[in-house]
């Protein structure tokens, strides 16, 4: 059977209580995979959390008399936890970017180890954590200090800055 928040998890596979729980569950439905929101590995990477990761980065070698080339080399990257993202991965907001990746980029959690003891406030609509600059392709009406101005008759909220009512006089 196919777990898909197991897949990633950085907890122990084998004691996993959660994990027989579920599997005892749906025993004998003729399932081969299973996809659930799992609370303890939840609990490991909250939003808000800030962790550092190892990823490759390309860089150009050589130069002046020497060919150049393409690498790969290994940068420590630190970021903040947004939220969960699909398929078991963890939405994560980087604060120095590489050449290859774009803010937020979702990652797996086992590449992640959390920093103890540090943890920062991000916004309840969109998970981007405050203090952050922010960037063209990802907006938040609530970032960018903007209300709920009201809804049309199709149920779609608008968002704005809300004038300032004048008194009759």
């Amino acid at each position: 059977m196919y777990v898909t928040p197991c897949r990633s998890c950085p907890h122990d596979h084998k004691g996993c209580e959660m994990k027989a729980a579920k599997l005892k569950a749906v025993r004998g439905a003729g399932l081969t995979s299973i996809n659930f929101r799992c609370e303890k590995r939840l609990s490991t990477l909250p939003p808000g959390q800030r962790v550092v990761m190892t990823l490759q980065n390309e860089v150009t070698r050589g130069g002046y008399n020497e060919p150049e080339y393409q690498d790969w080399e290994d940068v420590d990257i630190v970021g903040t936890v947004m939220r969960e993202a699909r398929r078991g991965r963890v939405l994560v907001w980087l604060d120095e970017m590489t050449t290859r990746e774009r803010n937020p980029v979702a990652l797996w959690p086992n590449l992640m180890k959390p920093i103890e003891g540090h943890r920062v406030a991000v916004c309840s609509e969109c998970g981007q954590p405050e203090g952050t600059k922010p960037i063209k392709a990802w907006s938040c009406w609530k970032c960018e200090g903007l209300e709920e101005i009201g809804v049309d008759e199709f149920g779609i909220p608008h968002y704005g800055k809300k004038q300032k009512e004048v008194p009759d006089a």
